[in-house]
């Protein structure tokens, strides 16, 4: 096989292709590839087609053709749009994956532009195997960023491998457990700098407080700059914003403290030159902190004084209201009780109290969960000895709710379709006293390695974990459960104060999420044996991905119908409720009880 040169003087093999229709190549000696690209600026736009040995900015290429490559372009429609070709792809499109719509572009570049705009938001994570250039300043420009995750023997050019784009899989389970959400990152560079107590406290409280308020920060750094906070390079505007987060949100931090340590983070990133720019924009955000911003109207005012995008809290403010629409999003911005459940099987609740306050915990009774407690000042949970001796686990009180729902008893048989991370089959083996039987699945295998763990921790025997999807029926479990629990995948929305990143969620893009839920919830009901019953719940508070879903299950299920229960507060549930923050002080929630008829 022949091989060429290139700059670091490996030899590269070079795959020949028979072809037809054929363009001169130029191969120009390596130094001289080399000053062509110093003198394009490394932008391969601005390179002549002569000094291209291998043109990879067009459609596959543009130096060789084949012939039956040269006969279709010959035999085809010359129109993208209302062409026969045009109609042909379209129908196979919909054949194979079930696309609804067709948007004709001329050209791949245009694609990019268009797909970026519409789904790329700053702070969004972008998955390839591999990239053009272009595809990749698409998404950097509007502040997202490019993982690529090929295999590494994709990479090799000797691989016998059939095809070498396939995606990293570990890479990329590793991509959506520590980058998709800001705890999961934040615990994983907590954990890399060996940052603790109250280092770790203030690292964390500047990352949560900066998702939170990025956009009050945004607009208020806005004013203080010549070009719009979004056209900065994305790591330059981060740095803006933990400065001006210290300045105007943290009381206890002096500004000339906040200013340096941002000049210094420039200039530790590589960012020198905007050193100055640093120290310049947050010395004007200290001076102008004091001026009251600019709105348009109240919905605008209201966006950027919780920091909720407008179209969140337009549809807050149409479900609930002004005044209470704004206690949920002001509810989102507000610390996170921390929340532990008693686990039963191995000790009391007495008995946690007391080694927890040994340790300085903070311990408080909830208000109204038996065996529950609220603490603070635990500094890290896993290295207090409850947590190593298995005594406890965290979970929210709506959460917990969910288990009281199910009501499963010694020797249930129980199916929890989503599982992870396990914290509601958790709460029902301790219901069960560990007797019976859980089956805990999950359609994700990492995530049942994290729920055999905790399993083992807690010292619960009855659990068995199975990689499962939901939407999947499994037929020799069809009317074998006395329990089914449907803890769905859904928009998020209730834990905004858990996960302050959700609320820079795309609201068209979840319009999806209520066809997962109903198949999930469909599949489910298939399980419950008859009068078993079934649970359905989310941690959104948004109508059409709750009480629309089970009331439509429900009319096409008439073997099923709500049951009432009592909440631990003696509120009365006629089958369903949702739990709102600020009514509560829990996350946001949507529990639903539905018993199957003993006779169909």
């Amino acid at each position: 096989m022949p091989t060429i040169t290139f700059y670091k003087h490996e030899p590269i093999p070079m795959e020949m292709h028979k072809v037809k229709i054929v363009q001169q190549l130029h191969l120009l000696p390596t130094e001289q590839r080399l000053q062509k690209m110093q003198e394009a600026g490394f932008n391969t736009f601005q390179l002549h087609n002569k000094d291209i040995f291998l043109d990879m900015l067009t459609d596959s290429g543009v130096n060789a053709m084949s012939d039956r490559q040269q006969a279709a372009m010959l035999t085809a429609d010359d129109a993208y749009a209302g062409s026969e070709t045009f109609y042909k792809m379209q129908a196979k499109l919909q054949e194979l994956f079930g696309i609804e719509n067709c948007l004709p572009a001329h050209q791949g570049r245009a694609c990019e532009n268009i797909l970026a705009t519409r789904f790329v938001k700053p702070g969004s994570c972008v998955i390839m195997n591999y990239h053009f250039t272009t595809a990749k300043a698409h998404i950097t420009r509007l502040g997202g960023r490019v993982e690529e995750l090929v295999k590494k023997e994709g990479l090799e050019s000797r691989s016998d491998l059939p095809f070498k784009g396939d995606i990293d899989l570990d890479a990329l389970a590793a991509c959506r457990r520590n980058g998709a959400w800001i705890d999961g990152a934040l615990k994983q560079v907590l954990k890399r700098d060996g940052l603790s107590g109250r280092d770790a406290a203030f690292a964390s409280r500047i990352a949560y407080g900066v998702m939170q308020s990025r956009i009050y920060l945004d607009r208020c750094l806005a004013r203080c700059l010549t070009q719009r906070p979004e056209k900065l390079e994305p790591l330059l505007l981060d740095i803006l914003r933990v400065g001006a987060y210290q300045i105007l949100l943290m009381d206890k931090v002096p500004v000339n403290a906040a200013v340096n340590e941002a000049v210094e983070m420039a200039k530790a990133h590589k960012l020198s030159r905007a050193a100055g720019l640093v120290n310049a924009v947050l010395r004007n955000v200290d001076r102008r902190r004091g001026e009251p911003l600019a709105f348009e109207d109240e919905l605008e005012a209201l966006s950027v004084q919780t920091s909720h995008p407008r179209a969140l809290v337009e549809r807050m403010v149409g479900l609930l209201g002004a005044e209470e629409a704004e206690a949920f999003l002001r509810a989102d911005n507000e610390p996170v009780p921390t929340t532990i459940q008693t686990n039963t099987l191995k000790t009391t609740a007495k008995q946690l109290r007391a080694s927890l306050e040994d340790e300085g915990v903070t311990v408080e009774p909830h208000p109204w969960l038996a065996d529950c407690f609220t603490v603070s000042g635990t500094g890290d949970l896993e290295g207090l000895r409850a947590w190593r001796e298995g005594w406890f686990t965290v979970q929210d009180a709506a959460a917990k709710l969910t288990a009281l729902a199910a009501a499963p008893k010694a020797g249930s048989f129980v199916i929890d379709t989503c599982a992870a991370p396990g914290g509601k089959s958790f709460a029902m083996a301790m219901c069960m006293e560990g007797k019976g039987h859980i089956l805990s699945c999950d359609v994700e295998e990492h995530k049942l390695r994290l729920m055999e763990a905790g399993a083992e921790r807690l010292g619960i025997e009855c659990m068995e974990v199975r990689l499962a999807d939901g939407r999947v029926c499994d037929e020799a479990l069809a009317e074998k459960a006395d329990i089914v629990v449907c803890d769905v995948p859904c928009s998020g929305l209730g834990i905004i104060r858990k996960k302050p990143d959700i609320r820079y969620k795309d609201m068209a893009s979840l319009a999806g999420l209520p066809t997962i839920q109903s198949t999930i919830l469909d599949n489910a009901s298939r399980y419950v044996r008859r009068s078993g019953t079934l649970v359905y719940s989310t941690c959104t508070v948004l109508p059409e991905e709750n009480e629309r879903v089970t009331d439509d299950f429900l009319s096409a299920h008439p073997e099923f119908t709500y049951e009432s229960f009592s909440l631990p507060n003696g509120e009365y549930v006629p089958g369903h409720i949702t739990l709102w923050p600020q009514r509560s002080n829990t996350d946001g929630f949507y529990l639903s009880r539905m018993r199957r008829r003993t006779h169909d």
